[in-house]
């Protein structure tokens, strides 16, 4: 009996520091998806105010950097929200 509650106090240590994971997962993502919204908007606003008609080529290379990691965090959401919806299932059919 005492090995059964001691397993039982791991597990439910395992599955809190699970969701503090995902808590951070989810923090992260808003973060960048803020930087990258926010560099798009830096250089739609400086193409203004300047009449630039092109970006510069380190410009181009940032844009890009930030459009993947845009995309690859959009990829990653939708993996996640997959896995959290079979977490929540296996959970749901456990109680």
């Amino acid at each position: 009996m005492e090995n059964s509650d001691k397993l039982s106090k791991k597990l439910d240590n395992i599955e809190k520091m699970l969701w503090e994971d995902r808590k951070f997962f989810i923090r992260m993502m808003l973060k960048i998806d803020k930087l990258t919204e926010f560099v798009d908007n830096a250089i739609v606003i400086e193409e203004n105010m300047f009449n630039i008609g092109g970006m510069c080529d380190e410009e181009k290379i940032l844009k890009s950097i930030m459009e993947d990691l845009k995309n690859d965090i959009e990829d990653k959401k939708d993996e996640f929200f997959k896995y959290h919806a079979m977490i929540n299932s296996d959970q749901v059919g456990e109680s």
